[in-house]
C-alpha cells in the first residue's frame, strides 16, 4: 500500500465516524416550542350571534400551553379571551380550540359589541393572534397569528 492509499482510507474512516455521530445526535437535539394556527381552520358560529370562533392550533417540537387569544382589526386590538385553563399541548399535538366569545376592548363601535362581547361582522377582515409558552414558563410575548375574513359557518 502506498501512503496515498493509506491516507484515503483514514480520511474515509474519519468521515464515516463523523456521519455516524451526527446521525445519533441530530434527532435528539432539543427544539424550542413552536405553535401555529392551521391555515383555513378559523370558522365562525352563527348559532351564538356571531360571537363564537373555532380554530385549529398545532404544537411542534416541545410541550406547551396556549394562554391567550386576541382578535385584531385594522391593526388595533378588538377583543381577547384567556385560555389559561386549557389543557397543555403535547409535542406534535393538533387540537381544535373553541372560544365562545371574545371580551371587547373599549372604544370599539357599539354595533360590534353585545354585552361586552365582540360581535364579528360578516365579510370583515380580522387577525387571530394566539399567545403560547412552554409549560410553567413566565414568557408571555410569544405568539402566532393568522389573518382571516369572517364568514359565518
Amino acid at each position: 500500500m502506498t501512503p496515498l492509499m493509506i491516507g484515503l482510507i483514514v480520511a474515509a474512516s474519519v468521515i464515516a465516524v463523523l456521519f455516524i455521530v451526527l446521525a445519533a445526535v441530530v434527532p435528539s437535539m432539543s427544539h424550542d416550542l413552536s405553535m401555529q394556527i392551521k391555515d383555513r381552520s378559523i370558522k365562525g358560529n352563527t348559532t351564538i350571534n356571531d360571537l363564537s370562533l373555532k380554530f385549529t392550533v398545532m404544537c411542534d417540537y416541545a410541550d406547551g400551553e396556549v394562554w391567550r387569544a386576541e382578535i385584531h382589526k385594522n391593526g388595533a386590538l378588538y377583543g381577547y379571551f384567556s385560555l389559561a385553563d386549557e389543557t397543555p399541548f403535547e409535542k406534535n399535538e393538533q387540537r381544535l380550540v373553541v372560544v365562545a366569545y371574545f371580551l371587547a376592548e373599549t372604544g370599539i363601535n357599539q354595533t360590534e359589541v353585545d354585552g361586552g362581547r365582540l360581535v364579528f361582522q360578516n365579510g370583515h377582515d380580522y387577525v387571530l393572534r394566539v399567545f403560547y409558552r412552554p409549560i410553567d414558563s413566565e414568557v408571555l410575548n410569544t405568539y402566532t397569528e393568522l389573518g382571516f375574513t369572517y364568514i359565518p359557518a
